[in-house]
């Protein structure tokens, strides 16, 4: 392989790089936006708790109003749960957008992989994007940018490989 082939492989690599941060908050907030929509089926269960409680009690049975309370506790936590999580995803998308946390979207990516199968995918298409070099370095520049340092050479996150003898007189 020639220098101009490692040249263009490295420009059509950084391509498919800004390609995949262009679809990896879509693809967050596209999930986000279905967790947002599981979480409100523990709504169901609060309601159903509410219910339980408000019923008329029997004879001192009062085994539905411990039911109710039940019901209400879970569907709460689930709720609160779910939605955060939903959230943190809808985050994550803005974030990869901007080039800021990717140690956070990492964490929410594996995450994401408890989600069988589309969470899975998410989190694994995350990992194999964001732990590149390249990436890491773009996620670098906009720090230091914003931080009013100046950003990473090029190749400071890359495995600079031996020189061998056929490289150097190419």
């Amino acid at each position: 392989m020639g220098k101009c082939d490692v040249e263009f492989e490295q420009y059509r690599q950084s391509i498919i790089d800004e390609e995949r941060l262009h679809l990896l908050p879509v693809f967050y907030w596209v999930s986000g936006g279905v967790t947002v929509l599981v979480s409100l089926y523990f709504l169901i269960y609060m309601a159903l708790g509410v219910a339980f409680v408000a019923l008329p009690t029997f004879g001192g049975d009062s085994s539905s109003s411990a039911v109710g309370w039940i019901f209400f506790a879970v569907g709460t936590c689930g709720f609160l749960l779910i939605a955060a999580f939903a959230t943190l995803k809808i985050l994550v998308g803005f974030w990869i957008r901007k080039r800021k946390h990717r140690i956070a979207c990492l964490v929410v990516a594996g995450i994401s992989c408890i989600e069988i199968p589309w969470g899975t995918f998410l989190g694994v298409y995350s990992f194999s994007t964001l732990q590149r070099p390249a990436v890491m370095a773009l996620f670098d520049a906009a720090a230091s940018t914003r931080a009013g340092y100046p950003p990473l050479p090029p190749g400071a996150y890359a495995q600079q490989a031996p020189a061998t003898a056929a490289e150097d007189e190419a």
